[in-house]
């Protein structure tokens, strides 16, 4: 049952979709590592079947994603880099149960599990470049790559106000907490002109125009300080 309820959180991430079926597709173990390829006979018995980033163990889904010395280290720099922390689990199951208990509320639930996913994406990346283009980068370049795209999945899928890339290289916990009080304040002043601007249009006072103008500035700066300083 627990399994069940992770399969059907999972797709609630606004993460691209392919790269969402690409993890749902590791809990269900069907990555093609070096150990799964050679379970089903598509690599050669005589080829080594070690870790492509670490070399230090079975190239198994588990392995490479969790437990391998690069990727590990590349989990703990983000869990740093979002203040939060826990000991790498045994599967990958109980690590997206972690990774989702971290957050107190949905909409910082959707902000961590689009950066768990920009994770896996730059993790399983990283073997496909050092197989096939033969270029490697340290685990802290990754973690920058891992950065650069999450803030641009978060622009485009999060429906966030204007987050600059260094705001969300410090913080984005921070950001993804306080950014909804400014879209309340905007969103107010937007329905509350068009109300009384029916209003007016309808008959109603000359000067209920200012007091639209005045209410919605107010709705703005207030959303701006609770967005400067977090309230």
């Amino acid at each position: 049952m627990r399994y069940k309820k992770g399969f059907g959180k999972i797709w609630k991430s606004p993460s691209p979709y392919k790269v969402v079926a690409f993890s749902w597709m590791l809990l269900l173990d069907r990555i093609q590592t070096c150990s799964n390829l050679a379970f089903r006979h598509i690599l050669d018995p005589v080829e080594s079947c070690l870790c492509v980033l670490c070399g230090q163990g079975e190239e198994s889904t588990t392995h490479l994603f969790l437990h391998c010395e690069v990727a590990f280290l590349i989990w703990r720099k983000v869990l740093n880099w979002l203040y939060i922390n826990f000991i790498i689990p045994h599967n990958s199951f109980v690590h997206f149960e972690c990774w989702s208990g971290e957050a107190p509320s949905n909409q910082l639930n959707r902000g961590f599990w689009l950066i768990r996913h920009a994770t896996i994406q730059m993790i399983w990346k990283e073997r496909i470049d050092r197989i096939f283009k033969n270029q490697f980068k340290n685990y802290d370049e990754v973690v920058d790559d891992i950065k650069a795209l999450s803030w641009c999945w978060a622009l485009s899928r999060l429906r966030i106000a204007s987050c600059l890339f260094y705001e969300w290289w410090w913080n984005p916990k921070e950001f993804l907490k306080r950014r909804w009080v400014l879209c309340f304040g905007t969103g107010f002043s937007k329905v509350w002109g068009c109300f009384v601007g029916f209003t007016a249009g309808s008959g109603g006072f000359p000067k209920v125009w200012v007091f639209c103008i005045f209410v919605g500035y107010w709705c703005v700066f207030f959303g701006g300080l609770s967005l400067l300083f977090g309230c």
